[in-house]
């Protein structure tokens, strides 16, 4: 017992605590000036990006060339890739300040490379997919698309997976690898058929007259394409008049632009005066 006591007193009376503060101190400073002159260059690099995307957002609006959701798509896939190099770079970087033989993890792992690669096997995948559907412009942010029996907006296009706004909200994340058949509607022109019921006793020619004049709106809407066409009075399967209204937009814009003219158009109705008839539906059956 005493000679471990004594083997304990010459250990910790061998101990360089003055050298062991230095390296601590030395250490802990090296760590943390790595950490911030990382973090500057990221933020350099990643507003050297903002910047170039920016003026080529501007040089698309003003010159017409070019497609925003691409710039937009590709602004994002820069982002994504930067932020997993940094991760990468910063990680290394620290493993060697601490002392770790890096160089040796990275050549030991030969051994788990076999079952890491088989892991990763989806990752690559993802990673391939993305820059294939970048490459061959199959959908861009913006775009309304339908992918895996799922529909929605294009919010993200990442190295790894591609994220939709569904219609009623919800955010889908689908991996890049499940991606094999894409079905883009944003260029495909929809018919919208805007409905107003009206009272077969109002004045009708007034009624129309105060449609046309409202649908002035549309023409400075980007989301209407040309000029909404006026097919008038109608009556539906049941007898009941109705004033028809079509506009032309995207499919991707087609909810929002019924939508929103129907809301419009009734609040004219009303504020001249004329209410849309209430019928009871099943009575009409």
């Amino acid at each position: 017992m005493d000679q471990i006591r004594q083997w304990w007193r010459t250990y910790i009376e061998s101990i360089d605590y003055a050298s062991l503060l230095s390296s601590f101190i030395s250490t802990v400073f090296e760590l943390i000036i790595t950490i911030i002159i990382f973090w500057i260059v990221k933020k350099i690099v990643d507003r050297i990006v903002d910047v170039y995307f920016e003026r080529d957002a501007k040089r698309i609006e003003n010159r017409n060339i070019g497609s925003i959701q691409r710039n937009k798509t590709i602004h994002k896939l820069v982002e994504n890739v930067l932020q997993y190099t940094y991760f990468f770079l910063l990680g290394y970087s620290i493993l060697a300040i601490l002392g770790l033989p890096v160089a040796t993890l990275v050549a030991g792992a030969g051994v788990a490379s076999l079952a890491l690669g088989l892991g990763a096997q989806g990752f690559i995948t993802d990673v391939v997919n993305g820059f294939f559907i970048l490459l061959e412009h199959q959908f861009a942010v913006g775009d309304y698309v339908t992918i895996a029996g799922l529909s929605g907006t294009i919010i993200s296009t990442g190295i790894r997976t591609t994220i939709l706004s569904g219609d009623d909200g919800s955010r889908h994340f689908i991996p890049n690898r499940n991606i094999d058949n894409v079905t883009n509607s944003s260029n495909t022109t929809r018919h919208m058929y805007v409905d107003l019921y009206i009272d077969p006793n109002s004045d009708l020619a007034d009624i129309e007259s105060m449609i046309k004049n409202g649908l002035s709106m549309a023409s400075t809407d980007d989301r209407v394409l040309g000029e909404p066409e006026v097919w008038g009075y109608q009556r539906d399967a049941v007898g009941r008049l109705f004033y028809r209204v079509v506009f032309n937009t995207r499919d991707s814009d087609k909810m929002v632009v019924r939508s929103y003219y129907y809301e419009q158009l009734t609040a004219l109705l009303v504020q001249n005066g004329y209410k849309q008839p209430v019928y009871d539906s099943y009575a009409e059956l």
